[in-house]
């Protein structure tokens, strides 16, 4: 057998390590199908050709024909007996990947040292009491703890312990007559019948600290009933969550504010996609919009959401009420204009100038005519409120 085909099998027996699958066999079932792959093929052939030498005469020509190839078959076999001996010698080392032999060596160096205290626990004779469990057996809670799901894991930890917790009202003290109110939990670990300290306790089971902490919360007020994960989102009680009447009363506001101000133009409008759109006049902005509405909540004395909540429903329920573009409420003449500049691509420079001076004219004359509107309005302000 080839030395590739070789990789490959032990890739192939590495993945099924990584997918921890490979308890789903002992090492005798392993070792009886890596000697069945590698050399029951050989031995098989062997054994037939050698029977059919002794019952049928007639098969000389085939030995012979065998015995003229007997170099390249005697280098095969021993190909196949040199794999045999390795994968027999070192199956659990084919088994074990590279993540396995780091774990492996994590769980050898690991010793159990208080972070507050910075102190190593003396739990197994004054020495560390993760040291009395094999590293054999560490690697294999720590991955059966790592391969079950959430649910199952918290089911696992509330049982261990519910049965060492201590959460009465009193203290039990043996040196004391009288105990004492409890004012803190008391829960010490055991594994095997051993006692571990809490650090130990949570390497073992590949869990965090905030993980316990909240496993001895969940006991302490439920008891030993399974943990469900919250649903994300805003919950009901929420004072910022916006109510189903909240919502119709923005609605309502931009729907009745489009009916009075809106322009609906035949046939699609350019720059939008939509056919049934309303189009706000572009001194209308959704900012500006949304301070009536504020002022008319205000008024009635009902509840007004912000501006974002108000941009976002506006966008999301009413996405046909669409404020015009600056670029789209011209007039006739700017527009007629602005086309005949797109189009001076090919054409003399004289005629580009006069185009360009054509609506440089007119954007003086409206200029010139908004001034005189503008100085009317103030002009007319100013006597209404003598007046008043």
């Amino acid at each position: 057998m080839s030395l590739s085909k070789e990789q490959d099998v032990a890739n192939s027996l590495n993945i099924l390590r990584s997918s921890h699958m490979e308890s789903a066999a002992t090492d005798r079932q392993w070792m009886q199908l890596v000697s069945e792959y590698f050399c029951d093929g050989a031995c098989s052939s062997k054994s037939d050709s050698e029977s059919g030498d002794v019952d049928d005469p007639d098969n000389v020509d085939s030995i012979s024909e065998d015995d003229r190839f007997s170099a390249d078959s005697d280098d095969d076999k021993a190909v196949i007996d040199e794999v045999a001996v390795v994968m027999e010698n070192h199956v659990a080392d084919i088994v074990i990947d590279n993540n396995t032999r780091t774990e492996l060596q994590k769980i050898h160096n690991y010793s159990c040292v208080n972070k507050s205290s910075k102190y190593s626990c003396k739990l197994n004779d004054g020495k560390p009491c993760v040291k009395v469990f094999s590293d054999e057996y560490i690697l294999d809670l720590r991955t059966s703890m790592g391969s079950l799901p959430d649910y199952e894991k918290d089911l696992i930890l509330l049982g261990k312990i519910s049965a060492t917790i201590s959460n009465d009202k009193l203290t039990t003290h043996s040196k004391r007559k009288e105990q004492m109110p409890r004012k803190h939990q008391r829960t010490t670990y055991y594994i095997q019948g051993h006692r571990v300290c809490r650090e130990a306790f949570k390497f073992l089971h590949c869990i965090s600290q905030d993980k316990l902490t909240a496993l001895l919360k969940h006991y302490k007020q439920f008891g030993l009933v399974p943990r469900y994960k919250k649903s994300g989102g805003r919950q009901a009680t929420d004072v910022r969550l916006l109510t189903h009447a909240d919502i119709t009363e923005v609605v309502a506001f931009i729907v009745n504010f489009a009916e009075d101000h809106a322009m609906v133009l035949p046939g699609r409008v350019p720059g939008f996609k939509q056919f049934d759109i309303k189009l706000l006049p572009s001194n209308h902005t959704k900012a500006s919009i949304w301070r009536k509405y504020n002022t008319a909540m205000e008024a009635a004395g009902k509840r007004a959401v912000k501006i974002d909540s108000f941009r976002r429903l506006w966008r999301t329920l009413v996405p046909y009420i669409r404020n015009t573009r600056p670029m789209t409420d011209l007039c006739w003449t700017c527009q007629k204009n602005n086309s005949a500049i797109y189009r001076s691509v090919n054409i003399s420079d004289e005629k580009k100038s006069e185009r360009l001076q054509n609506q440089q004219a007119h954007l003086n004359k409206v200029t010139l005519e908004r001034s005189l509107y503008q100085e009317m309005v103030r002009a007319a302000k100013v006597v209404i409120k003598n007046q008043w």
